[in-house]
């Protein structure tokens, strides 16, 4: 596990198996490991859940994919968008109403689009909305978080300029230049990004060289330190291609007709990945204005 990922997808691709990190309110009956004893109840509340569209580097088309540009692979993330939209997951495992946003994050020296989700939900659904994304999109993780009096570090940090796609390019690699190779964050707002400590490798103080390097370009007018209770489920396509495993996690939180309706999206979404890159589909010739920059 790297020392500083951003909270995304890529973050997980290293094999994490199901794990939990910090967090004692994931419901366990889905296949996750809590990390310490989960209280009693936990009324519903507001979580961040944090996922791709582009499917995991383990596999051949995520391979294929990933070897694109950042433009390429917007343009991707926007047709499966379109044509396998989040709600229809959101749906088949009970919930109803979400607010999501097209952001992006960086990992592994790659920039790749992906959405922010934020959704009221009870544990088990929120657990299960997570593995539904997973299964159905083939990620390798959809981590969710909640801000929190404890858990692990975190901090959002505010750039005086928007990240357009080269300020977000430059600042990256800065990133990488302060906290090291393996440095991740997502970008939550035209001006934000968020990075969570996982392993309490202490990235605070190397934030200071951060803000140092980008004082030039783009300067840091804000750093906010918080905590976030926060889950990391992930799954190996390369031991698993099929998912399976996924499936077998998600049975006891769905009826017979939501499972029979994740393994049709999931089909589903196998075959749209081939017809583009196969060069036989295409973006939408009108996609909502909000969606055209991440």
């Amino acid at each position: 596990m790297s020392k500083f990922p951003g909270i995304r997808n890529l973050a997980a691709r290293l094999a994490l198996g199901a794990v939990l990190l910090g967090c004692g309110w994931v419901n366990a009956a889905v296949g996750l490991n809590v990390s310490a004893p989960a209280p009693a109840a936990r009324a519903e509340s507001s979580i961040t859940v944090l996922g791709e569209l582009t499917p995991s580097r383990r596999l051949a088309s995520g391979e294929a994919v990933e070897a694109l540009g950042f433009e390429r692979k917007s343009e991707f993330t926007l047709t499966l968008l379109s044509a396998l939209p989040i709600e229809e997951v959101a749906e088949a495992v009970g919930l109803p109403r979400l607010h999501w946003a097209f952001r992006s994050g960086g990992y592994e020296r790659a920039i790749t689009p992906n959405l922010v989700v934020d959704v009221a939900a009870s544990a088990e659904r929120l657990s299960a909305f997570a593995l539904a994304w997973m299964y159905v999109y083939r990620q390798d993780s959809v981590p969710f978080f909640e801000t929190s009096g404890a858990g692990r570090p975190g901090i959002r940090i505010t750039f005086a300029k928007e990240l357009t796609v080269e300020r977000e390019a430059a600042m990256f690699a800065e990133l990488v230049r302060a906290l090291g190779p393996e440095a991740g964050y997502t970008r939550v707002g035209d001006r934000e990004i968020l990075i969570i400590d996982f392993e309490d490798a202490g990235f605070a103080a190397l934030l200071g060289r951060f803000s140092e390097l980008m004082a030039g370009s783009n300067p840091v007018v804000a750093r906010e330190a918080f905590a976030a209770q926060c889950a990391f489920p992930s799954h190996d396509w390369a031991v698993d291609p099929e998912g399976a495993g996924l499936m077998v996690r998600l049975r006891a939180s769905l009826s017979p007709q939501a499972e029979a309706q994740l393994r049709e999206l999931h089909a589903r979404y196998a075959a749209l990945v081939s017809a583009w890159l196969a060069g036989r589909d295409r973006v939408p010739d009108a996609p909502p204005t909000a969606l055209t920059r991440p």
